[in-house]
């Protein structure tokens, strides 16, 4: 039986993703602990994304070589290309995958708002109209059409 999860948080910014990701225990990776300046503020800059999210990865590849049996992705994961080294890795490590939703509905406004990383309304916004909630078996099925013919 395989007790190793991982554990991917979706939600928009200013849901309470890393509030919840905490409660849950484990190893929790995110692409925001790669956004603090040296005094330790966070600090965005769009230039640092695709940086801060391969960051985020290695950590959790890192966990999974050593059998972390709870890994945590506490970044948005509202689309597919943002998430899917995450299965395939799982699928190579033998983890069990399960997304953990933050739905809400609160406007975008609201939602900036409570966003403690001074994220846009417009982009928030953005977000919304772009999220595709797949289930994580429906993702494991499209990995097993495409990749593993």
């Amino acid at each position: 039986m395989n007790n190793k999860q991982l554990v991917l948080m979706r939600g928009l910014p200013g849901s309470g993703k890393s509030t919840r990701a905490l409660s849950l225990g484990g190893l929790i990776c995110s692409s925001d602990h790669y956004m603090l300046n040296d005094g330790g503020d966070y600090e965005f800059s769009s230039d640092k994304l695709v940086f801060t999210h391969s960051q985020c990865e290695d950590k959790c590849l890192s966990a999974m070589r050593s059998g972390e049996p709870l890994i945590v992705i506490d970044n948005c994961n509202l689309v597919l290309s943002y998430y899917i080294n995450y299965f395939l890795k799982a699928m190579e490590y033998d983890y069990s995958v399960r997304f953990e939703d933050v739905k809400t509905e609160l406007t975008a406004e609201a939602l900036a708002a409570r966003c403690i990383h001074g994220c846009p309304a417009e982009k928030i916004q953005q977000m919304m109209l772009g999220a595709k909630y797949h289930s994580a078996e429906e993702v494991l099925s499209m990995i097993r059409y495409f990749y593993k013919k």
